[in-house]
């Protein structure tokens, strides 16, 4: 476990009586898209099938891509609604991800965030569009800074001015709770780097590690994440 966040959120969140929660595995030795359980928006975002978490075992083990280390990038992706309509209580999300190594020089960004919207929000019109997500103290833009409606966890690895950091952003309908992470291509062991290795300029990433995400949301409303 890399960094354990605890907080309370005030969102008002409903359980949904005795409808059992859906549970969804992607494994990635396939396309996660071909179901249409996930849908993926922008040119760089795609699934690539080999060099996953699990490849040294697994010669089929892939993952999927958001953007690759280049500049300019942007990419989303949107799951489909697993629990039918049912009311969501709470959630609870696991995840490999490896981050860095960018071909802009040694400070990297923009980051990336997980997102638990309201259906009305604005970035599900247009999910690669940076313009729909959340505005930072600098004033800028984009994915990594959240939606700016419902539950958003965002890995905010460039700080844009002002009182921005870098850092794990926590957003409750807009409202903004920072957990400061300022190491820069930390090892996939470092608490305080949100890139999982170092940067050797080239944009691959096999420098980089697999570190574990959990982002768990009880029915309580406490938010709990791990990194």
């Amino acid at each position: 476990m890399r960094r354990n966040i605890h907080t309370l959120i005030g969102l008002g969140l409903i359980w949904a009586g005795s409808a059992p929660a859906a549970s969804v595995l992607f494994d990635f030795n396939s396309d996660p898209t071909a179901g249409g359980l996930a849908t993926i928006y922008g040119a760089s975002t795609s699934w690539v099938p080999s060099d996953g978490a699990g490849y040294s075992t697994n010669a089929s083990d892939g993952y999927l891509q958001i953007t690759p280390a280049h500049n300019s990038q942007t990419g989303a992706i949107v799951f489909s609604d697993f629990d039918n309509g049912q009311i969501v209580g709470g959630f609870h999300m696991e995840a490999d991800v490896r981050i860095g190594n960018g071909t802009g020089g040694t400070t990297p960004a923009d980051g990336f965030c997980i997102a638990f919207a309201r259906e009305n929000d604005p970035a599900l019109a247009n999910p690669a569009d940076s313009t729909k997500y959340a505005l930072d103290s600098g004033n800028a833009q984009g994915p990594e800074e959240g939606t700016t409606t419902g539950i958003a966890v965002g890995f905010d690895a460039y700080a844009n001015g002002g009182t921005d950091i870098r850092g794990i952003d926590l957003r409750v309908d807009g409202a903004l709770t920072v957990f400061p992470m300022p190491t820069l291509n930390g090892s996939v062991t470092d608490t305080t780097s949100i890139q999982t290795g170092p940067n050797d300029g080239t944009g691959s990433p096999d420098t980089l590690g697999w570190a574990h995400l959990v982002v768990d949301l009880s029915t309580s409303g406490t938010l709990n994440v791990y990194y």
